[in-house]
């Protein structure tokens, strides 16, 4: 395996793996260093950026055998409507590979940067076989948007009694924890059927903020209640009227994937190294 990044220093459980050093975007300048090692599948996990995409596309084909790209489960109509970037009637539920996509830019993005964008880049030719991995809510350690931390930040600070806006203790969500991901990916970068494919990537089941509220509480033996009502300082911005969940099947058939942590499991791992390095997700 190789890591091809823009950092300056490496990880110590990864010193003793390639590492070659630049930005995606002058990737075409490193491959003499690429083909001599001889890579098979590439997983490009740098999202959003259209240009950097192509780039990578560009340089790769012809040198890998299968193109990996980690995109987001942003890119269904039902982020539109999420976001009120996109309004009408709500999309299906649970989504497939093949519900409705977004057409217009993600909210705060543009056309060079999103996700549905960067899908076009990698779907938009045919000499390179491409995996698109839509990826859902995804936590662990260096999660920067601190989707655990933030539940127990709210626990912690609510006293006895946590109140949760009823639409947002209702809306259901696909997770992933990163280990899981990390599993999944390697399994489509191993792939040696010829052709694309696309997968939604995450756990089976789509919990609701109420559920995961209470698992965490559970785990850190948070003792107060937590109940929702309208009478709560947290109105949501967002519309939360329709249900997020997504359908990971078509992975698991196609793999004979399970995961081997349990969202229980994981949120735990998660919350216990939070709490033994006295740092957040994200540290």
């Amino acid at each position: 395996m190789g890591v091809y990044h823009r950092g300056e220093t490496e990880p110590e459980d990864l010193v003793d793996v390639l590492h070659i050093h630049g930005d995606n975007i002058d990737v075409a300048d490193q491959l003499d260093t690429i083909k001599e090692f001889g890579p098979d599948a590439v997983i490009d996990t740098t999202q959003f950026d259209t240009p950097r995409t192509q780039a990578v596309v560009d340089a790769l084909t012809g040198v890998v055998d299968r193109y990996v790209l980690v995109s987001s489960m942003d890119v269904y109509m039902a982020y539109g409507r999420l976001h009120k970037t996109e309004p009408g009637p709500y999309p299906e539920s649970p989504r497939t590979e093949e519900s409705k996509l977004r057409t217009k830019p993600g909210f705060g993005h543009t056309e060079e940067i999103g996700n549905l964008h960067i899908e076009r880049v990698a779907l938009g030719q045919d000499a390179l076989d491409v995996t698109i991995t839509r990826l859902p809510a995804v936590f662990g350690l260096h999660d920067y948007q601190r989707r655990a931390g933030e539940m127990i930040d709210k626990l912690r600070e609510s006293g006895n009694e946590l109140r949760l806006h009823p639409s947002y203790a209702d809306f259901h969500w696909t997770w992933g924890y990163v280990e899981n991901i990390a599993d999944m990916l390697i399994e489509c970068a191993l792939d040696r059927r010829p052709g694309t494919r696309i997968y939604n990537l995450g756990y089976p089941e789509a919990l609701s903020f109420m559920e995961m509220h209470e698992l965490v509480a559970r785990l850190i033996d948070w003792k107060g209640r937590i109940i929702a009502t309208e009478e709560t300082t947290e109105v949501p911005k967002q519309d939360f009227g329709q249900q997020w969940g997504s359908d990971t099947s078509k992975f698991r058939r196609d793999f004979d994937y399970t995961e081997r942590y349990s969202i229980e499991k994981a949120f735990k791992l998660t919350i216990d190294s939070v709490q033994r390095s006295g740092t957040d997700e994200h540290d």
